[in-house]
């Protein structure tokens, strides 16, 4: 009986979706968001992604695909190899808001349908 409850609960684990609990999560480099767990579908903070200063430029958002709601605010500051924004295509909620400075490689933000 025990072992069928835990069974239980491991397979439930796995339906349920992930949520980062923090105040902010910071993606400073490539590395950083190839780091983030894909997996991650709600942020309950602000999501930063910041490639002010980086010797590793954030080219690409392929990770924080599954994201579908921010709590709080995404800040896109300064990514300078960053063309587009498809890993935030699954976004649904941004319940705080968008800023988005000195991005000059990006070109348009069409799949971003909030």
């Amino acid at each position: 009986m025990i072992r069928s409850i835990i069974l239980s609960a491991v397979f439930v684990s796995f339906l349920l979706p992930r949520t980062l609990f923090s105040q902010a999560v910071v993606l400073q480099s490539q590395a950083d968001v190839d780091a983030f767990d894909p997996a991650t579908t709600t942020i309950n903070g602000n999501l930063n992604i910041n490639g002010y200063q980086s010797s590793d430029p954030i080219t690409n958002l392929s990770n924080l695909s599954n994201l579908t709601s921010i709590s709080l605010f995404i800040y896109m500051i300064s990514n300078v190899a960053l063309t587009n924004i498809d890993g935030l295509s699954n976004l649904s909620t941004i319940s705080g808001g968008l800023k988005i400075n000195n991005n000059a490689a990006l070109s348009n933000l069409m799949d971003l349908q909030i």
